[in-house]
């Protein structure tokens, strides 16, 4: 009765909007930008140009930036040699002229389809060259070290090549798609789970604008388990077949996953032990009869 009251019957009154924090319910009012953002359902990232550190951005869309100062140090690297370094062309060539989105590949490579420059609705730049979620390049360019691989990555258009450290990453064909219609569509997203389909005639190496990170990303093609490879420094890769093929990549790092296992095991003992013993202090005050 009294969960029943607590939770159904309490609920009429005090219910989640009655516990949203101070802090999260008035200091992060949206901007008049991030409200013309917000209008586009689909699954992009923005970039503040007024700071890459800042954390307001986080909290109304998927920031290049991110909400909190630690972050990879593959990711700091890509930000202090390539996005840093755009950041200052994109705010110099706005103020000479018409601008060629195209020649920023690292925000293209990773689907920066808006840049907010202020907070009035017209101080946001669509970025209509931005690659999208999935790709599949014309041409392999490979390296023989991380600097290399980093270096290149300043230097290509990210939609049309991808750099690849030989010495880090061996692929099984080591072939770029040919098929000018091939595509790989982004189909639905949740925290530890991808899925994307893709379309191709001839296969070959497909780029994904999602950072590569091993220590628990797994990858499956129509259910089969496929390698993931690091390619433009920082981004996932997979080499996928001709054909129409079903992507899943799953977050399951193994430290979690034995844990899981070890908590529902020592849950079910203790529950057998607290079952038991309460069955064993039962019949213990169980009458005896003559």
């Amino acid at each position: 009765m009294v969960a029943f009251d607590l939770g159904i019957i309490d609920s009429r009154y005090f219910n989640r909007d009655n516990y949203v924090p101070a802090a999260v319910a008035g200091d992060f009012p949206p901007t008049a930008a991030d409200s013309r953002v917000m209008q586009d359902k689909s699954y992009y990232r923005v970039f503040n140009l007024n700071g890459f550190y800042e954390a307001q951005t986080s909290f109304y869309h998927n920031s290049l930036g991110g909400y909190n100062g630690v972050r990879l140090a593959r990711y700091q690297e890509l930000y202090d040699s390539a996005i840093n370094r755009e950041a200052e062309e994109l705010f110099s060539d706005g103020q000479n002229g018409p601008l060629n989105m195209s020649k920023y590949g690292v925000f293209n490579m990773l689907n920066t389809k808006y840049i907010i420059y202020g907070n009035d609705a017209k101080q946001v730049l669509v970025n209509p060259s931005a690659n999208g979620n999935a790709w599949f390049p014309r041409e392999i360019v490979n390296v023989n070290s991380p600097n290399e691989e980093l270096s290149k990555v300043n230097d290509i258009n990210t939609l049309n090549a991808v750099v690849v450290d030989q010495s880090r990453v061996k692929l099984q064909e080591n072939k770029a798609n040919t098929d000018s219609s091939a595509m790989i569509a982004f189909i639905e997203k949740k925290p530890y789970w991808q899925k994307y389909e893709s379309q191709s005639a001839s296969g070959g190496l497909a780029v994904f604008s999602e950072i590569y990170y091993p220590k628990g990303w797994h990858a499956t093609i129509d259910g089969q388990e496929a390698p993931i490879y690091r390619v433009d420094y920082t981004l996932r890769a997979l080499e996928v077949p001709a054909g129409k093929h079903s992507i899943e990549f799953t977050f399951k790092p193994k430290p979690y996953l034995i844990g899981n296992k070890v908590m529902m095991t020592a849950s079910i003992l203790l529950l057998i032990v607290v079952v038991g013993t309460l069955f064993l202090e039962l019949r213990e005050k169980q009458p005896t009869t003559v």
